[in-house]
């Protein structure tokens, strides 16, 4: 009978090391998790592997069946790219902003949810939840019991669909399984999971977004700079002539004439320098982008955060590839 690992949903296989669903021979037939999940549950580690989803087609393809759909978005990388995937969803199907615990507690939901709609047109359901720290999955499971179906779990990596899903599990008194990481590509293969007699939720490859930061720093860095806790805003005023360089990941020159009020929501465990532009060259040889705003506007770096910009302004946005900097209307 064909095993399959209750973590990531490979099937478990002794022969080949470098493919997914591997374990050693002699575990085979008491393992539950292949090698791979069974390192990052009990220490952390993991192996990459190489798994290239076409996450339109799939979206197309579960839009074709009568199941719903779940799409997780992580609330601090919300930007334009969301868009194309946001029109395959209808009314019966769900958007959730994940990650609420790292926003500032003062945010309130009804603003972010009011914002989304505004900027981001969709006829879908939208929430705002926290899987760590279990808010509003009650009151999502409550919604989903409405009207029972199966609903396809999807999201870009790293926006939470594993936590989520143990999440709701969690909630009903059962065990969640599904393995969870602070890392990338984690879930290799479809994973359904009955709720009860009525709800199936499955879990789907994450889709690795060709504009995110993750594609060029090492998974030692990723763990590094996401947020595990509640962020608290860093204002930085810079003058011009001045810029503010963040770890080795980000660089803004302020080029206008009058004074940048720059918000940063990130990571507060990184380190921000501000100096002035001509005392130092640090990452001005990375890719640019020139960036115009009326005070109205957030820049957002995918996958590192996002900064609020309160006064009209001109600026060179440096980092390590021009597609991952993306603007929007201001969120907060």
């Amino acid at each position: 009978m064909t095993k399959k690992c209750i973590g990531c949903g490979a099937v478990l296989q002794y022969t080949y090391p470098s493919i997914e669903g591997y374990v050693k021979k002699e575990v085979y037939e008491k393992s539950k998790y292949c090698e791979r999940c069974f390192k990052i549950k009990h220490y952390g580690k993991l192996d990459v592997l190489e798994i290239k989803k076409d996450f339109l087609s799939m979206m197309r393809d579960i839009r074709n069946t009568n199941a719903g759909i779940i799409y997780l978005i992580d609330i601090l990388s919300l930007s334009n790219t969301n868009s194309e995937y946001l029109k395959l969803l209808g009314n019966n199907d769900i958007v959730l902003l994940t990650k609420k615990d790292i926003l500032p507690k003062s945010v309130k939901d009804k603003k972010v949810i009011k914002y989304f709609k505004e900027n981001f047109k969709t006829s879908a359901n939208v929430m705002v939840i926290s899987s760590v720290k279990k808010y509003n999955i009650d009151l999502l499971f409550k919604e989903l019991d409405k009207k029972p179906k199966t609903y396809y779990v999807v999201g870009s990596t790293n926006s939470g669909k594993s936590t989520f899903i143990n999440a709701l599990v969690n909630s009903i008194g059962r065990k969640g399984n599904i393995t969870t990481s602070a890392l990338p590509n984690t879930t290799t293969e479809y994973i359904k999971i009955k709720i009860n007699d009525k709800l199936s939720i499955i879990d789907t490859p994450g889709f690795i977004e060709r504009n995110t930061i993750y594609n060029y720093i090492t998974i030692d860095k990723i763990k590094e700079i996401m947020p595990k806790k509640e962020i608290k805003p860093k204002i930085m005023q810079t003058k011009s002539g001045f810029t503010v360089i963040v770890d080795d990941l980000l660089r803004i020159d302020n080029i206008g004439k009058e004074k940048a009020n720059l918000i940063f929501y990130m990571n507060n465990n990184m380190k921000f320098t501000k100096v002035k532009i001509t005392t130092k060259d640090d990452l001005k040889s990375l890719p640019k982008k020139n960036i115009t705003t009326d005070g109205k506007t957030d820049i957002v770096i995918n996958g590192l955060g996002f900064i609020k910009i309160t006064t009209k302004s001109n600026l060179v946005v440096y980092t390590l590839d021009e597609d991952i900097i993306s603007t929007r209307n201001k969120m907060i």
